[in-house]
């Protein structure tokens, strides 16, 4: 008997936006991702994105996150208009970043174990989100190219570990590739990187 392998065709769309956050994915895929009724949704995310999720300013206004009696909240929305900051602003990202920010730096959590609370939480949205939608999840853990020189370092490896438990307890299907991209690194060189921080085709 000979069988025949057909190719699989998939429909794929990125919603992938430079600079989010978890939570800022999370609503994406709320509120406009499940309007195309998706089969299957891949949820890739950087080790340090979490960091983003509690400040109201990261480049431009963002939703603020925080967990308040067990339950994610989200402030600031709606959200000031992009139009309201100056038109370099809203071009440069090296200009926002150095002079755009408020006065004033948020309230960092004490802990690495503290901060952990709230990406916990926002995947626990989505874990339900999805799971009350019918459509399968999988998480991608990643990290950036700058982080990989570093990994090595105690905090790095703290902060990639504590990342690890979040997920672990999160009850989602999880691909880690961050020690793959260091076992790459490490074979292929800086290569991998990207001027920016992200990865190249070869990445």
């Amino acid at each position: 008997v000979q069988t025949c392998a057909l190719p699989i065709y998939a429909e794929v769309l990125n919603f992938g936006v430079h600079g989010y956050g978890m939570g800022q994915m999370l609503l994406r895929l709320e509120e406009e991702g499940f309007a195309f009724n998706p089969d299957y949704v891949l949820f890739l995310f950087l080790t340090h994105d979490y960091q983003r999720d509690s400040r109201k300013h990261f480049v431009h206004s963002k939703p603020v996150f925080r967990v308040k009696e067990g339950r994610l909240q989200i402030d600031n929305v709606p959200v000031p208009e992009a139009s309201s900051q100056p038109w370099l602003f809203r071009h440069c990202f090296v200009a926002a970043w150095l002079w755009g920010r408020p006065a004033g730096t948020p309230k960092r959590p004490e802990t690495v174990d503290e901060a952990m609370k709230l990406p916990a939480q926002i995947l626990e949205q989505l874990r339900s989100t999805c799971e009350n939608r019918n459509v399968p999840l999988t998480l991608i853990h990643i990290t950036s190219g700058p982080q990989i020189p570093v990994m090595h370092l105690e905090s790095e490896q703290y902060h990639i570990e504590s990342m690890r438990r979040v997920l672990a307890e999160s009850r989602i299907d999880t691909l880690d590739f961050v020690d793959l991209l260091w076992e790459k690194r490490s074979e292929l060189g800086p290569k991998l990187e990207a001027p920016h921080g992200h990865w190249p085709p070869e990445g």
